[in-house]
């Protein structure tokens, strides 16, 4: 099996590029329209939905710009970078959500939020 990649919805344009380019490091690869018969097929939203994919290596995602804010739960992607304190610096100039656990003395539980909501655990790589 491989992973071709990983949608997640996002309510803010700024976002594709603050986010996602400027503090993730990933490169827009592509945007498209989804048509509204096939978003109320798929998705119950009756408008048509700009998507974004961007990539970084191997890696995918595919970011569906809507006005609708997502739900409060758990869903959450894990990213592991070998520069983590660059890309939490980058994320503190922007003004984005940090939440910061200390765990255990190896290391401390570490989330970051995009203005949608979207959470993402980071990690250090293991190289």
């Amino acid at each position: 099996m491989k992973l071709e990649h990983i949608a997640i919805t996002i309510t803010h344009l700024e976002d594709i590029q603050n986010f996602y380019i400027d503090i993730l490091g990933m490169n827009n690869t592509r945007n498209f329209i989804l048509s509204s018969e096939l978003a109320l097929r798929i998705f119950n939203i009756k408008k048509e939905v700009n998507v974004f994919l961007l990539q970084s290596d191997e890696f995918y995602f595919e970011l569906f710009l809507t006005d609708k804010q997502t739900q409060v739960n758990c869903n959450h992607l894990c990213l592991s970078f070998t520069n983590l304190e660059i890309i939490l610096n980058k994320a503190k100039k922007r003004h984005y959500e940090i939440i910061q656990i200390q765990r255990n003395s190896t290391h401390d539980l570490i989330f970051l939020k995009d203005q949608s909501g979207n959470l993402f655990e980071l990690k250090n790589s293991k190289q």
